[in-house]
């Protein structure tokens, strides 16, 4: 008799184990896990990563019940071989939707990312990790991911021009379709390296045409970027906003193309330069920036995009990008 006591009450304790163990979490019930503690999925909780073009990880995951915040979290890996397991991992983003962009990635990269599913401070459920993996773009895919995303993240909006009359036209339809009613700043932001020629001729030409599309008390400014690595003394040059358009007149007739020996410039730079330097009063600001190669990045760059993204957002008013992207079949040089 004592041995089915001792057996019954064996089997007693391993089945209240295993109900513990295979418990789910009820969102809705404000007692139910542990406070600070991560918690076993309330439902399937998988997150998937895809690429695009080596720049983005995009993530998508199944909604949760009781509409929780969403917090992403990633950490980066050596290679695919890596124990994500062991690894930690840093808040990126947060969200309500059941997706999220990460942009601050770099090209061929390994991440290892996990979703959390906020309840509450005693209530985060967390998904299984999963792998988001970059590769590296060539540079014509990097310049129009860049200049895309520059001008989507500043409230602007990405052009393109095949040849340099087709600029010239692009530069007046912006500002005709932007600068709309009294009293906009736009300045006029061009790379001037080697590659960049026939491109700041066709603008010299057209100059008339071009401030006569200004809307009534516009003011204009221009500037000019190089390769910051290579021409440290004089890789930037500007003339602030005015309304008086003769020294800006002045000063594109002036602008002589150089240097840029290797493909990406100093894109960054040139626009937080700007950006910083410009003395800014209009309540529409706009920064037409026209160039045909990828920002330099990393530690060729002062500035990275972020930064030049936040430095855009810090003004009272945001100044909106307008990167024109030139893609004629001469951009193969420097």
């Amino acid at each position: 008799m004592k041995h089915y006591h001792y057996l019954l009450a064996g089997w007693m304790l391993l089945s209240s184990l295993t109900a513990c163990k295979h418990q789910s979490i009820d969102p809705s019930d404000p007692d139910d896990g542990q406070p600070g503690k991560t918690q076993p999925p309330v439902t399937d909780f998988m997150v998937t990563a895809s690429m695009d073009k080596g720049l983005k990880i995009s993530l998508t995951w199944n909604t949760q019940s009781g509409n929780p915040t969403y917090r992403i979290l990633r950490t980066s890996a050596i290679d695919l071989y890596s124990n994500p397991n062991t690894m930690t991992y840093e808040k990126v983003g947060e969200t309500k939707d059941h997706s999220f962009d990460d942009l601050q990635v770099s090209p061929s990269s390994v991440y290892y990312y996990k979703v959390q599913a906020i309840y509450s401070a005693s209530k985060i459920v967390e998904s299984p990790y999963t792998i988001g993996q970059t590769q590296k773009p060539s540079a014509e895919e990097l310049a129009d991911i860049r200049y895309t995303q520059l001008a989507e993240a500043s409230g602007g909006k990405r052009y393109d021009a095949g040849s340099p009359e087709a600029l010239l036209e692009t530069i007046i339809s912006i500002i005709k379709q932007h600068a709309g009613g009294n009293g906009a700043d736009v300045v006029l932001l061009v790379d001037d390296t080697s590659s960049m020629g026939d491109d700041i001729d066709a603008v010299k030409t057209g100059l008339n045409k071009l401030i006569s599309a200004l809307p009534p008390a516009t003011r204009l400014g221009a500037a000019t970027y190089n390769d910051l690595n290579e021409e440290p003394a004089t890789w930037y040059n500007w003339r602030d906003l005015t309304s008086e358009y003769a020294p800006i007149r002045a000063f594109i007739n002036a602008i002589r193309t150089r240097g840029g020996g290797d493909r990406p410039e100093s894109v960054y730079d040139g626009i937080y330069e700007t950006i910083t330097r410009v003395n800014w009063a209009g309540s529409k600001r706009i920064v037409i920036v026209v160039g045909d190669d990828a920002p330099l990045e990393g530690s060729k760059t002062r500035h990275s995009y972020d930064e030049v993204v936040a430095k855009c957002r810090q003004q009272g008013v945001a100044a909106n990008l307008y990167p024109i992207l030139i893609k004629e079949d001469t951009n193969m040089g420097n």
